[in-house]
C-alpha cells in the first residue's frame, strides 16, 4: 500500500482549514526518527489505504517524506465519524514489531 503525503506547517486550531480542503493532518514517529514528522494527506486516499491495510500491514508514505509505517491510531469525530487525525508508527523493514491482529471466524 502507498499513501502520498506532504509536510504540514499548519498547527493548532488552524488545522481545521486543511480539513475543510479534504486533507487529514497526521504525525509520524518512531525510534529511528530524530523528531516526529507532521504530515497531511488526502482523506479519500487514506480511507482506501486503511480499509486495505488495516493496522497490521505496512504502508509506504511517499511524497515529501518517505517512510515505511504502520497505522497506529485513527481519531474520528464522534458525531460525524469523519477522520480527524492519524498517528503513524515508522518502522524499519528489518526490525521486529509487535502488532495486534484480529481473527474473524466465519
Amino acid at each position: 500500500m502507498e499513501l502520498i503525503v506532504t509536510s504540514r506547517t499548519v498547527f493548532g486550531k488552524k488545522v481545521n482549514r486543511i480539513r475543510k480542503e479534504g486533507l487529514v493532518p497526521g504525525i509520524v514517529y518512531g525510534r529511528h526518527l530524530k523528531s516526529p514528522l507532521a504530515v497531511q494527506f488526502d482523506k479519500i486516499a487514506f480511507i482506501k489505504a486503511f480499509k486495505a491495510a488495516g493496522v497490521s500491514t505496512p504502508v509506504d508514505l511517499t511524497g515529501d517524506q518517505n517512510e515505511l509505517v504502520l497505522i497506529h491510531q485513527v481519531d474520528t469525530d464522534p458525531v460525524t465519524d469523519v477522520v480527524s487525525h492519524v498517528d503513524f508508527l515508522a518502522v524499519k523493514a528489518d526490525e521486529k514489531v509487535k502488532a495486534s491482529v484480529s481473527i474473524v471466524l466465519s
